[in-house]
C-alpha cells in the first residue's frame, strides 16, 4: 500500500465528503460553509466536576460510582461496583507473576493420530 501524506489524505477526504449524497432526513443548507455534522448529545456536554466528586473522599472511583448508582436508584449496579472495588483492592483479579501450565480438563490425554 503506498504511503499518503496528510495533505493528499485531506484532499481525498474533502473530495469524498463533498461528493457524498445527502440522506433524505438530513437538513440541507444553502450556505456552502455550514457543516452537516450534528452537535454532540447533551450527555457528552456534562458540566465539569472536581476530582473529589469523581473519586470520592477516599480516592476510590468505583466506590464513588457505586454511591452515585445507589443514589440514582440502581442498587444492582451499586452492589456490583462495590464488589468489584473490594475484589480489586484484595487482589482477587491479579494474574500470577510466573507462567505455569494450564490445568488439565480431564484425567486422560488421548493422542491425536
Amino acid at each position: 500500500m503506498p504511503l499518503t501524506d496528510i495533505a493528499d489524505l485531506m484532499d481525498k477526504m474533502n473530495m469524498l465528503l463533498t461528493a457524498a449524497p445527502l440522506e433524505a432526513n438530513t437538513v440541507t443548507t444553502t450556505e456552502p460553509n455550514q457543516s452537516l455534522l450534528k452537535p454532540p448529545s447533551p450527555e457528552l456536554n456534562a458540566p465539569l466536576r472536581r476530582y473529589a466528586q469523581v473519586y470520592g473522599a477516599q480516592g476510590r472511583m468505583l466506590k464513588q460510582l457505586g454511591l452515585e448508582a445507589a443514589a440514582e436508584g440502581a442498587p444492582e449496579l451499586a452492589a456490583m461496583l462495590n464488589v468489584l472495588d473490594q475484589r480489586l483492592r484484595e487482589g482477587a483479579f491479579d494474574l500470577p507473576s510466573t507462567p505455569h501450565p494450564a490445568p488439565r480438563l480431564g484425567r486422560y490425554v488421548y493422542p491425536v493420530v
